[in-house]
């Protein structure tokens, strides 16, 4: 019986280090899952601050896309600029006028009437226009006469006058400098 008993001490070793062994494993795997599982909880917050973030950036463009579809455009300032220079060229053919300059920046200001006082700069937008012309003095103020009767709302802003010294069909001739504001309304709601 005595050999019944006694246990190999080599087995003993060996279930001792196999003991030892699983249970490193096991100690090694459970840091890795709790590890992992904390790096996922923090990715989950951090996915969740984001996707609330990107609800509330959806919110503010719907918002702004409602409160756009509301907004009316007025046209650019290239049909009022097309405007004026398609009158001035055909004025200045009717009036027998050499039309030698027109300048325009596409700097636009808030308009703001010179002629009425206390006026509001609200809804109006204006820039200026500045061209030379040569004819008669008359035919000159003639077709700023007409050229104040276009479908573009305008402002003189100033004409400086000087006289030449040549003639032309027998009439004496004068250089118009002249300046205008063209308006144009702003968007509206």
């Amino acid at each position: 019986m005595r050999g019944l008993a006694i246990i190999n001490p080599n087995f003993l070793k060996g279930i001792e280090r196999s003991t030892f062994l699983i249970g490193t494993i096991t100690l090694v795997v459970s840091i890795f899952l709790l590890g992992n599982a904390g790096f996922n909880f923090f990715r989950f917050n951090e996915t969740e601050t984001k996707l609330a973030a990107t609800k509330q950036q959806i919110h503010t463009l719907a918002d702004t896309i409602s409160k756009s579809k509301r907004l009316k455009f007025s046209a650019s300032s290239v049909k009022e600029l097309s405007t004026v220079q398609g009158s001035l060229d055909r004025l200045a053919g009717t009036y027998d006028c050499l039309l030698t300059e027109v300048n325009s920046n596409n700097d636009e200001g808030v308009y703001m009437s010179r002629y009425v006082k206390g006026a509001s700069d609200a809804g109006w937008k204006q820039f200026v226009v500045q061209c030379q012309m040569i004819g008669s003095l008359n035919n000159i103020m003639s077709l700023l006469k007409d050229l104040s009767m276009i479908s573009v709302p305008i402002e003189l802003q100033s004409v400086e006058i000087t006289p030449l010294e040549k003639h032309r069909n027998g009439h004496p001739q004068v250089l118009a400098k002249v300046i205008l504001q063209v308006m144009r309304q702003e968007v509206t709601r």
